[in-house]
């Protein structure tokens, strides 16, 4: 591939902002002030806007029409071809509670997508949403399909699987906490749960390592009893956020970061088939999805995932946090990569990094997106 520069942007890196040259084939060379040392090099003029590292994605249902529940193969590449678009150059497909069967062909769709020599977005591999959830923190999951968490049931998938979403008061004895984390390489996400906050606290102290769309379908904060919010907020562990202002009021964003460093908050969508598409009656994972001006809901209320592009997410919490452009940018590139230990490879602009770049205005207008130094 041929060395390439971004000229005349602002370069986003972990703490600060910088008006450098950026250069790259498939992974990121250097950062220089001037271009005098390559007179040959392919110029690309980023016309004063901004150049981050692409986004990363940890929870995607579906978009454009597309849902990962389905399983059927093709459709994840379909998907990947979709987000670029969005400034989105990695995500993890991510399932929804159904029978075994049907979760069984949706991890091999997947599976598939990401042995593909495909285009678009990189599939990195799983997110099993369930059915290893408490029924009374269904969301818009299938509530007969709910079981207890069980560690062999999927165990040919944990190749594939980089992220379970499951309730720990679930797992009796921690038994399937304890065989995840000695036998895998499988991060463990508590979501749609209805643990105590002392419950929480054990099952992050035997290796859980995040929570799954915080304040959303789980325990909350009480005066007397903290819940699984209390223990995100008084733990280490990752906390996602969808920040689409519908799941979480504007201020949450600000309440959340002052209690929590920006280090450890993820901002994912939660995207379902209707994002890119618009309203209209949807169905996931076996359930009928109403999305009317945006918002997605059961027929009984429940919210259902969201519309949301990811960009979109940053700017919302960049406008409502109190973070800067930096940190914004970092809950969507790199701390998702650092909780899936993939930040050797994505999520920032280093030397020797993967050339997975967008380029955005003001207004968080996806101008340019590249994946290995392509560009889509």
């Amino acid at each position: 591939m041929e060395l390439t520069a971004i000229v005349n942007g602002k370069v986003i890196l972990e703490e600060r902002i910088v008006e450098q040259n950026l250069i790259f084939t498939e992974q990121i060379q250097a950062l220089v002030d001037d271009l005098h040392a390559y007179p040959q090099i392919k110029k690309i003029d980023a016309e004063g806007c901004y150049i981050a590292p692409g986004l990363i994605d940890l929870h995607i249902h579906g978009l454009s029409g597309y849902a990962v529940s389905d399983g059927k193969e093709g459709l994840i590449q379909e998907m990947a071809k979709v987000l670029p678009t969005f400034g989105v150059t990695a995500f993890l497909p991510t399932t929804m509670t159904m029978e075994a069967t049907s979760i069984m062909q949706a991890l091999g769709a997947i599976r598939s997508a990401k042995e593909a020599d495909g285009s678009g977005a990189k599939v990195l591999g799983a997110h099993l949403e369930g059915p290893f959830i408490n029924p009374d923190y269904k969301g818009a999951h299938d509530p007969a399909q709910i079981i207890p968490p069980d560690y062999e049931l999927f165990a040919e998938f944990y190749d594939i699987i980089n992220l379970i979403t499951y309730a720990p008061e679930m797992d009796k004895g921690f038994i399937f906490t304890d065989k995840i984390i000695n036998n895998t390489a499988v991060t463990l996400s508590i979501g749609h749960s209805d643990a105590s906050y002392e419950t929480a606290l054990e099952a992050i102290n035997r290796g859980a390592k995040s929570t799954t769309h915080l304040f959303n379908a789980m325990s909350g904060i009480k005066a007397r009893e903290l819940g699984v919010a209390g223990a995100a907020l008084n733990s280490e562990v990752y906390s996602k956020l969808i920040a689409d202002t519908i799941h979480l009021a504007p201020a949450m964003f600000q309440l959340v970061t002052k209690l929590k460093s920006p280090e450890r908050i993820i901002l994912v969508s939660d995207s379902i088939p209707a994002t890119n598409v618009g309203d209209g009656i949807y169905s996931l994972g076996g359930q009928k999805i109403i999305v009317d001006q945006g918002i997605a809901r059961l027929q009984e209320g429940n919210l259902a995932g969201s519309t949301l592009r990811l960009i979109d997410g940053v700017k919302n919490f960049v406008n409502h946090a109190g973070v800067d452009l930096s940190q914004g940018i970092k809950a969507a590139t790199l701390n998702p990569a650092r909780l899936l230990n993939l930040d050797q490879r994505i999520g920032s602009i280093e030397i020797g990094k993967a050339a997975d770049l967008i380029v955005f205005d003001k207004d968080f207008q996806v101008k340019r997106t590249f994946i290995n130094g392509r560009e889509y």
